[in-house]
């Protein structure tokens, strides 16, 4: 994007998705208004499609992970985004991070969409797996292989259920 290394332009940007991740973490604004928002963020969620391009691909994978936490669904649009997320976890070099959370309420809010489509369970094992190959070079790349296989571990229970 246009603009990204002007430090001028980063603070403008973040002050913008902090604003945009408080209205998607606001329970009302999200039960209210989430036809709406889905469809004014999708050109933002698009660029999840690309994240190496941008900067503030953790902001929307947690915009889109409050708003299934609110609201005990997950859209088609995000199932339809789901084949992009490896492209996340490589940019951010295997660590989970907020795609954890996102992970968690897709598997528990997703569940009977995620075990009738072959192509959306291999998309999940794929950031499974993705996840759990990250090498050990640190105290955080250990986490982060923690947390894929805990994803892995609940998305099996919650299967079994």
């Amino acid at each position: 994007m246009k603009g990204q290394k002007d430090p001028e332009y980063s603070i403008v940007l973040n002050k913008c998705f902090i604003i945009l991740r408080i209205i998607c973490e606001n329970k009302n604004y999200v039960t209210k208004y989430h036809k709406e928002f889905e469809a004014i963020f999708k050109q933002l969620y698009d660029y999840l499609k690309n994240p190496k391009k941008i900067e503030f691909d953790e902001d929307l994978v947690m915009m889109l992970s409050s708003t299934m936490k609110h609201l005990h669904v997950v859209s088609q649009y995000t199932f339809d985004l789901l084949q992009y997320l490896p492209k996340y976890l490589k940019k951010s070099k295997g660590m989970m991070k907020d795609l954890f959370d996102f992970m968690n309420q897709l598997i528990f809010y997703g569940h009977d969409t995620l075990v009738t489509n072959e192509q959306y369970l291999d998309q999940v094992y794929q950031i499974f797996e993705l996840s759990c190959e990250v090498p050990m070079l640190n105290e955080c790349s250990d986490k982060s292989s923690f947390l894929g296989a805990l994803l892995m571990q609940t998305f099996i229970t919650v299967n079994k259920n």
